[in-house]
């Protein structure tokens, strides 16, 4: 990924979510070549957790924005076991049991950042203006018609 190509990508992002993926600062590309060598045609996205695991320095060196990157294309691409891969990426062994990989916690730390940007884009969609005055309207509506089934009114 070049610097020209990874720019174009944090413009197309919303500026909530390029504000979270750049939360570390990691703006650099001196990590780059990790990047690029995975990024392949000819690596398939299963070997990706071993060969970032071989280079924790540069995984971390080209920050949060390129991790999140990476697993975009990972998730984008159709292959067998894609669940077992992301859980490899993120430190858990076939058992499920964690393990001190530093790349599996920071791809692990940099999902949670993203969730909970998307998260609260969500809650703020589920709670815009008109739903709320739709939801205050149903429960007068229901509130009338549970009096008036009570013998009230």
């Amino acid at each position: 990924m070049t610097e020209h190509t990874f720019s174009l990508w944090l413009q197309k992002l919303p500026e909530d979510i390029r504000e979270a993926v750049l939360s570390d600062g990691g703006t650099s590309s001196e990590g780059d070549g990790i990047l690029v060598s995975v990024l392949r045609d000819d690596v398939a996205p299963s070997q990706i957790p071993e060969l970032v695991r071989e280079y924790p320095q540069d995984v971390r060196a080209f920050g949060r924005a390129r991790r999140i990157r990476l697993m975009a294309w990972m998730a984008k691409k159709t292959y067998p076991d894609s669940h077992a891969v992301f859980r490899k990426l993120t430190g858990e062994e076939e058992d499920g049991s964690g393990s001190n990989s530093e790349t599996g916690e920071l791809f692990l730390e940099d999902i949670k950042i993203f969730a909970e940007v998307i998260s609260k884009r969500q809650i703020q969609r589920m709670a815009s203006e008109n739903r709320l005055d739709a939801v205050v309207e149903t429960a007068k509506t229901l509130e009338n018609e549970i009096t008036f089934s009570q013998g009230g009114m």
